[in-house]
């Protein structure tokens, strides 16, 4: 190994042979860099005099973006012979240490050390990595390289766990519903709405895309907010517990009761009486609350009855 001052001209920016960072752009990291006009040392591989990028696509991007072709880069140049397994592994792993790496960059580490160092097994990457080695996780392994880069810059930006992009990976094809990331859910709402497009495409045997594409034009909302769009997938994934929710909503609203006056009752249909709270005051309340009761009695008789029948 070497440290060397390389002329930005000179670097292969374009190989990405040992590139695991999903992607490269890093506006806090370009801001300091700009306003220090410093670069912390990359590692580079000298292979045909020709440097390639082992460690620092992050920092060469920025170079290339803001700073002349001359700009001598600091870098520790290695041989060929000097990028061993454990060299190599222990730069990703210093990555990782700085700030966590998160799971879908650790995914593509992975893909690159096994392409790169085939002689290692599968097991011994994934270990290394604090990867799960089970065949369920095997199986989404290769999708996570091929899914938009939408999704990527999501799961990376919101450092989602591994267990949550394995469920939605496994529900439902992530190009189908891309959109619904420009409705900026929570990642909680973002799950249950995939797990709800999901089934609703399987039952319906329509296309993702399509329910999700003719519910976007319905909505007459702009922006269409997240809850709105999360309603409106649950209407129509459980059609008879939302017709019988909005039967109940329909009539506490038609009780009108006074202010101090609230009412409601279990949408769930386990318990299905009514409940009514009621903060008197003043013989005048007590007098408002009585009038009221017997006015919208048989309203109350009726929730009363009411059962949930799905």
């Amino acid at each position: 190994m070497e440290l060397m001052h390389i002329p930005l001209e000179q670097i292969q920016i374009q190989n990405s042979h040992f590139r695991y960072r999903t992607h490269l752009t890093d506006e806090k990291l370009a801001q300091t860099m700009k306003n220090s006009g410093i670069c912390d040392p990359v590692y580079l591989l000298i292979r045909d005099k020709s440097p390639s990028i082992i460690d620092g696509f992050k920092r060469i991007h920025v170079l290339s973006e803001h700073f002349p072709s001359s700009f001598p880069v600091p870098a520790v140049t290695l041989k060929e012979k000097e990028l061993t397994w454990k060299t190599h592994l222990a730069l990703v792993l210093n990555q990782d240490t700085r700030g966590t790496l998160p799971f879908i960059e650790k995914v593509w580490a992975y893909q690159m050390l096994k392409k790169n160092y085939a002689i290692r097994d599968d097991s011994e990457i994934l270990r290394a990595l604090n990867l799960p080695d089970r065949p369920d996780y095997h199986k989404i392994y290769p999708q996570l390289t091929r899914i938009p880069q939408e999704w990527i810059r999501f799961f990376t930006d919101h450092l989602v766990p591994g267990r949550r992009i394995k469920t939605m990976v496994e529900a439902i094809d992530l190009k189908s519903c891309t959109s619904l990331l420009n409705v900026v859910p929570g990642l909680n709402r973002l799950e249950q709405m995939i797990i709800m497009l999901s089934e609703i495409e399987k039952r319906e045997k329509l296309p993702a895309a399509k329910i999700l594409q003719n519910l976007l034009i319905d909505i007459q909302e702009e922006p269409i907010r997240s809850e709105t769009l999360f309603l409106r997938l649950r209407e129509i994934r459980f059609p008879l517990r939302s017709k019988y929710e909005k039967k109940l909503d329909d009539a506490l609203k038609a009780l009108h009761p006074p202010p101090f006056v609230s009412t409601q009752c279990d949408k769930n249909g386990e318990r299905p009486g009514a409940e009514i709270f009621a903060n008197i005051q003043s013989p005048k309340d007590s007098e408002e609350f009585l009038s009221w009761f017997e006015k919208k009695k048989d309203s109350i008789n009726t929730l009363l009855n009411e059962r949930l029948e799905l």
